[in-house]
């Protein structure tokens, strides 16, 4: 039982860390930027027009407001669980529907996350989107090796497995 809770905390805990090793789009989806420095190094990659760019950057603007909240929503539900997992007898069924919640809530910030890059996608002319693919395939890349870096750091950081 005690090995299930902290399995439980250890995922949810994951599951908050997670969004902070994203990139700067992610940054300012999830509402800790404005979007700027992305829509603009977005908007010189594929050229886009003035009317485009303002488009996207309101886009990514809303979504980033939307996303805010989500996190704070996430935030108290942190709060719930750890103030579950203070008490001697913790509840895991409780903490297992506070991470069944943030799940959810994460699946929306997802589903954001896609209507703004495929409404940016019905914007772009051939030359545009042909530059995406591109940048989506780069940006892509560059995740994966960030994120083998950071399993190889954690790796070195905790030499021994998970006792459970």
């Amino acid at each position: 039982m005690t090995r299930k809770i902290l399995s439980l905390f250890l995922f949810s805990a994951l599951l908050l860390a997670l969004p902070q090793f994203n990139d700067h789009a992610s940054a300012a989806l999830f509402g800790r930027g404005n979007g700027e420095k992305f829509v603009e190094k977005l908007s010189k990659e594929l050229t886009l027009t003035k009317e485009q760019k303002d488009a996207f950057l309101k886009s990514v603007k809303m979504s980033g407001e939307e996303e805010k909240k989500i996190r704070e929503k996430n935030e108290a539900i942190m709060q719930k669980m750890d103030s579950e997992m203070q008490k001697d007898s913790p509840d895991a069924g409780l903490i297992a529907k506070l991470i069944d919640e943030m799940d959810r809530n994460m699946t929306q910030v997802k589903i954001l996350r896609m209507k703004g890059i495929l409404e940016l996608r019905k914007s772009l002319n051939t030359e545009q989107a042909k530059k995406f693919k591109e940048f989506e395939k780069k940006r892509t890349e560059n995740m994966k090796k960030m994120q083998k870096k950071r399993a190889d750091k954690s790796r070195a950081c905790r030499p021994h497995p998970m006792p459970y």
